[in-house]
């Protein structure tokens, strides 16, 4: 394995609602779905990112 210096990007900031607490509108909601909600949002706010360049979330 070799060490390599790889640039980080970060191109927006979303966030998830609240509710997963013991009594919350999305505690059946798991999170993978919440977060490929938001990914979903971030390619539709940045049309010029390529989602097959997306390594690691």
């Amino acid at each position: 394995m070799t060490n390599q210096t790889r640039n980080v990007v970060v191109v927006d900031c979303l966030r998830t609602p609240m509710g997963r607490s013991k009594g919350g509108a999305f505690r059946h909601t798991r999170a993978e779905d919440l977060s490929a909600h938001l990914m979903k949002g971030i390619l539709a706010r940045n049309p010029q990112v390529n989602p097959s360049e997306i390594e690691d979330i």
